[in-house]
């Protein structure tokens, strides 16, 4: 579970940078590169405090954890589970090229997601805006906040669709670590990851 508690504290994060550089009217891509330099310099203080007192080594750790992966021989795993793990690596891999190729176009995006974006742009700030479309000042605003720093720090609307793949990914890994704790990785774990990865493929949008 450290990948879904690592992306709970990434979305913190990347929350407390958008708000606090809105304050003031100082939302802007200048502003945004010198926070998150702060931020990875404390985050590397405070991992290397933290490797220091546990005497680990991070390449040390890093093969413990994939030596231990995925639990069992993947020769002895029954061929639909195979099939069904290829398919999800697959589709992961194609929506990543999509998502890299192919600025987002679907309704949703050009009417209510980029526009919020762009006002906030503007006024350097995330505070509510006058607009007849009520979904871009009463709906949830983190993802626009992940798609606005994207498009601040690239400076173009390119890579917007990787909020939504990186979100399919984590869905993903989380599914595939509750069914090994459950126990039975192989199968279920593979079927619930396939299921997932296609459900993203189906409504795949920023």
């Amino acid at each position: 579970m450290s990948w879904g508690l690592a992306s709970v504290g990434f979305g913190a994060i990347l929350t407390l940078v958008v708000e606090i550089t809105s304050l003031g009217h100082r939302l802007t891509a200048p502003a945004l590169v010198t926070a998150w330099l702060l931020v990875d310099l404390a985050l590397f203080g405070i991992a290397g405090t933290l490797a220091r007192k546990r005497s680990a080594c991070w390449r040390t750790t890093l093969w413990d954890s994939l030596r231990k992966l995925p639990g069992c021989s993947f020769t002895a795993w029954p061929t639909d589970a195979k099939w069904f793990l290829g398919a999800t690596i697959g589709l992961v891999a194609f929506l990543f090229a999509v998502a890299l190729a192919t600025p987002t176009t679907n309704f949703d995006s050009l009417t209510y997601h980029l526009p919020r974006i762009m006002h906030w742009m503007q006024q350097q700030s995330v505070d509510h805006f006058p607009t007849d479309n009520s979904r871009q000042i009463e709906f949830a605003p983190w993802s626009s906040f992940a798609t606005l720093t994207l498009y601040l720090l690239r400076g173009n609307d390119q890579l917007l669709n990787l909020v939504q793949w990186t979100a399919m990914l984590s869905s993903l890994v989380v599914l595939c670590s509750i069914a090994a704790q459950l126990g039975s990785f192989v199968t279920t774990g593979t079927v619930a990851g396939d299921t997932s990865a296609s459900a993203a493929k189906a409504s795949f949008r920023c």
